[in-house]
């Protein structure tokens, strides 16, 4: 099973929770917000092997792409959003149920 795989199992299982706790678009909105920080995880994970060659000249660059792609991804999420017509904010305060997961399976390869 890939890394993918591992964390679509995961999501699932605490998306069915939070749909059953609080509706199927607020559930939605939230595992989506999960899967835009697997996304910012894995890039930033893909920048650091690339700069790990000279990390003082990088290490400042890096920073900086992922506040863009993170300003990106919740600018997508937003979007997402309005369209479900459900709030922003509580998709992501829902969505920490996610950063578990995928901590433990983009940075420890679980």
């Amino acid at each position: 099973m890939n890394r993918a795989d591992r964390l679509n199992a995961r999501f699932k299982l605490i998306q069915q929770s939070i749909a059953e706790l609080h509706g199927g678009d607020l559930a939605f909105a939230a595992a989506s917000a999960g899967w835009l920080m697997a996304i910012q995880y894995g890039a930033k994970q893909s920048m650091e092997r690339v700069a790990g060659i000279d990390e003082d000249v990088l290490g400042f660059l890096i920073t900086e792409l992922d506040t863009e792609h993170e300003s990106m991804l919740r600018g997508y999420h937003e979007e997402l959003c309005s369209f479900l017509n459900v709030d922003p904010a509580r998709a992501l305060e829902l969505s920490k149920s996610f950063e578990q997961v995928v901590q433990d399976i983009c940075f420890q390869g679980g």
